[in-house]
């Protein structure tokens, strides 16, 4: 009798699963449901569970290389007056129809030029040889913030390293259209501009030395209805050492515009 892979394709459909794909498949918090490998490639593009519920493994479909999600609670330990747990599924909290991959994400309660760290130590597994990553911060604005902050105005000044060395960060901004500004030109990827030529901003205080390492991302909605900003720019570094990085991010709100700003987690992803 033929084997139900051979009808399916087997061999073509294990060709576009993430190089190793078997030990995500141990990772998983649950025993993955398939009898197929093109049923295994599409529980793959979706998604699943694993460290105890601390991080979603999906597959980026024009790569195959694995994307790596690490939620809240992950990357934000500490729980203040400024860091709140919550449950996404809390009637006033109630994110459908984006419900949280995860049971808890942390919501903020920032002031104007209130800091945040988060930190995380990165592990190979989190990444697939060959590719370069790029880091992006999940979250979603409180609904009365949306609504009125103008176009082109940053929210957010973001500073990271890998093991205590910069590796440099981004003015985050938001935009409900494509920028429409003869300045900024974009470089040779989407989404990223020349950091000489971010939108204006207000009162940061910050000297053209410290900005020179800075460059500047458009706030992006996903498919999932999530809000998405690159944390800094690509790099291959992040996967480089055997042992894992420390890796910190330094998040500065802008007047206060991401005061109940929720925030899933980060994600690293292969970048296109």
């Amino acid at each position: 009798m033929q084997d139900e892979d051979d009808i399916d394709g087997g061999e073509y459909w294990e060709k576009k699963l993430p190089e190793n794909y078997q030990r995500y498949i141990w990772m998983s918090d649950k025993p993955l449901d398939y009898t197929t490998k093109k049923e295994l490639y599409q529980i793959f593009c979706d998604g699943f569970l694993a460290d105890d519920g601390k991080m979603w493994f999906s597959m980026c479909k024009s790569t195959h290389g694995i994307c790596s999600l690490l939620s809240a609670i992950k990357i934000i330990g500490h729980r203040n007056n400024y860091v709140q747990d919550i449950s996404p599924f809390e009637s006033r909290f109630l994110i459908i129809p984006h419900i949280s991959r995860f049971k808890v994400v942390k919501k903020l309660n920032a002031d104007y030029h209130q800091y945040f760290l988060f930190k995380t130590r990165l592990r190979s597994v989190m990444f697939s040889p060959q590719y370069t990553y790029a880091c992006y911060l999940l979250f979603k604005f409180r609904d009365i913030n949306a609504s009125i902050i103008l176009d082109n105005t940053v929210v957010l000044k973001a500073e990271c390293w890998l093991d205590n060395v910069s590796i440099g960060g981004m003015f985050v901004y938001w935009s409900r259209y494509t920028l429409n500004i003869p300045k900024i030109k974009p470089k040779n990827y989407q989404g990223l501009h020349d950091s000489s030529n971010i939108p204006r901003v207000e009162g940061i205080g910050m000297t053209n030395g410290q900005m020179e390492h800075l460059g500047s991302t458009r706030i992006e909605e996903r498919k999932d209805g999530w809000m998405e900003a690159m944390l800094f720019k690509p790099t291959n570094k992040l996967q480089d050492q055997e042992n894992g990085c420390l890796l910190e991010i330094g998040l500065v709100p802008i007047d206060g515009n991401v005061n109940g700003m929720i925030i899933e987690g980060i994600e690293f992803r292969p970048y296109i």
